[in-house]
């Protein structure tokens, strides 16, 4: 990973309700509580093993303008 990678944080978010997918497989809506994924493909690879329905990939920066969300 080069640098700057530590300033985005990838998480996974339950579109309808806003909760944020944890370690455990359980949602929370902390996002400090949040599974902190280390890239986009083992995000995919997680909602696809999980089953998980309605969820978004979120791409959280430091500057909050550039926060991306890809469907999953």
């Amino acid at each position: 990973m080069g640098p700057g990678n530590e300033q985005v944080k990838r998480i996974i978010q339950h579109k309808r309700t806003g909760q944020y997918l944890m370690k455990s497989g359980q949602w929370t809506s902390n996002f400090d509580d949040a599974h902190q994924l280390p890239n986009v493909l083992a995000a995919v690879r997680l909602a696809r093993t999980l089953g998980l329905q309605e969820a978004e990939l979120v791409l959280k920066f430091e500057d909050g303008r550039y926060d991306l969300r890809l469907d999953l």
